[in-house]
């Protein structure tokens, strides 16, 4: 409520909330912010889909919209309240009302049954469901003890729950549970997915959460059956025969780079099969990779990946997705641990998910062997910059005798530098140091193409500056 007040300025026109998170339950305190929007002369929206038909609450809002499917009407109808002489411009033009165009009225029937239906539930759905709820929370902390239900002490809908469950990846159980015809709930697009709500309060826990519901036609024996499963199921994910050292790596200490691929995914998901393309699918172990590839080139055109395991295999899904894309083949099939690790400084304890992805990369890789790999026209592997170590270079340095400064450089070069050039099926060697003047040998695919080899020449200079001495000048044998 502090930092709502903090947002409004003279120029806000419009508050609009939702009353309460569809994901998590939690309930908005309404009553507060409707005062906050009065005193501040602001207009005032209440998005109140998830609230509607599951408890008694008042408002005294401006606007108030809901949607039908929650309450078991027809998907895409819904309604709007709006205050007398509050602005109120329609969507869709046309006619002599507030909507153009013609009305779906068996729909809006429907959603009149519905909405009647749910008023005579009302205090159903806000006593006997809430107890239902409550017995499904005891019966599964009987079952998994050390699982976490949380925001059991906020005000929150009587019919949703969220609980995490210790060593077990939400996708994973997510997947047994549907087998079972248990639905829970991950959410939806990146903003609102389960994992995104709630990592700020703790990313271990967000990564062992899932989302339960239940509605006014949940009996007490589905219940039971609902937590007998999940207790079942836990147990099983939990065996080491499932996920081999899955338990050690749950709480990984992840560091910022590692972190923000985790918190910004852009590679998760499928991918469906496309006219010129071969749709290639790599599975190993908890993870599941999906490429398009090109059957002239054998060009990646497209990459994605599933996870059911750790939060670490998020991080190396991405970072192997973005990888390969615009690869060919062969170069893909030189993807190594130490591509994947190097630029990010994974916990030793990772190396064994790296390895479940490398195995994933081989598998995909060898669905792929009649497509002819062209090498006259791809894209160049691009060389990580991390230049924030040393913007002075290492201390010292000019002291140092030519042969410690070659093997500084070697070791920088086998590091940040030749795992990069390696997957291009080329190579760099050091030739000879002069003064500041680094003579290298250097070989790629794509040699021949000028471009291509001086933005890596300039890549290979500008890391050598930057963690070895900035006066250091690549000179590339001719």
């Amino acid at each position: 409520v502090e930092e709502l007040k903090s947002l409004i300025n003279p120029r806000t026109a419009l508050i609009s909330i939702t009353m309460a998170q569809g994901l998590t339950g939690v309930i908005q305190p309404i009553e507060e912010i409707q005062k906050i929007a009065q005193e501040r002369e602001v207009l005032l929206h209440l998005e109140a889909s998830n609230a509607f038909g599951k408890y008694h609450f008042t408002f005294d809002a401006d606007y108030l919209t809901f949607s039908g499917d929650k309450i078991h009407a027809p998907i895409g109808t819904g309604g709007l309240f709006a205050k007398k002489n509050v602005p109120l411009v329609p969507l869709i033009l046309g006619g002599n009302s507030l909507r153009g165009g013609t009305l779906d009225t068996q729909a809006l029937h429907a959603l009149n049954a519905a909405c009647h239906k749910s008023a005579l539930h009302l205090d159903a759905m806000s006593l006997e469901v809430a107890r239902l709820r409550n017995r499904f929370e005891q019966e599964v902390m009987g079952l998994v003890p050390d699982a976490k239900i949380l925001f059991k002490n906020s005000l929150r809908l009587p019919n949703t729950t969220v609980i995490s469950f210790p060593f077990v990846h939400q996708e994973a159980l997510h997947y047994f549970l549907r087998k079972q015809n248990i639905e829970t709930v991950l959410g939806g697009n990146s903003t609102q997915h389960l994992y995104h709500l709630l990592h700020h309060i703790d990313p271990l826990v967000a990564t062992c959460a899932l989302s339960f519901s239940l509605s006014r036609m949940t009996t007490l024996e589905e219940v039971l059956l609902a937590a007998s499963k999940i207790g079942e199921i836990v147990q099983k994910i939990r065996s080491p025969k499932m996920f081999p050292a899955q338990t050690m790596t749950y709480s990984l200490p992840l560091n910022k780079k590692i972190r923000e691929k985790i918190d910004r995914p852009r590679f998760m998901g499928t991918l469906q099969e496309k006219e010129g393309m071969r749709l290639v699918i790599g599975e190993e172990r908890g993870f599941t990779l999906y490429w398009l590839v090109d059957l002239l080139d054998g060009v990646i055109a497209d990459a994605r990946y599933q996870v059911f395991g750790p939060v670490a295999f998020y991080a190396i899904g991405e970072i192997a997705s973005e990888l390969v894309m615009r690869k060919n083949i062969a170069q893909a099939s030189r993807i190594t641990a130490d591509l994947i690790d190097g630029p990010y400084g994974f916990p030793k304890e990772a190396s064994s998910i790296i390895n479940q992805v490398i195995l994933a990369i081989d598998t995909a890789v060898s669905q792929c062997s009649d497509i002819d790999c062209r090498t006259d026209d791809y894209e160049m592997t691009p060389i990580e910059l991390d230049l924030d170590e040393n913007p002075s270079g290492i201390p010292g340095w000019e002291e140092f005798p030519k042969e410690k400064k070659l093997h500084i450089i070697e070791e920088v070069i086998n590091k940040e530098i030749r795992p990069y050039v390696e997957l291009d099926d080329g190579g760099v060697k050091v030739v000879e140091l002069k003064e500041n003047d680094l003579l290298i040998s250097y070989q790629g695919s794509c040699t021949t193409c000028h471009s291509a080899t001086g933005s890596t020449l300039t890549a290979i200079q500008k890391i050598l500056r930057a963690k070895v001495y900035p006066r250091l000048s690549v000179i590339p044998q001719l």
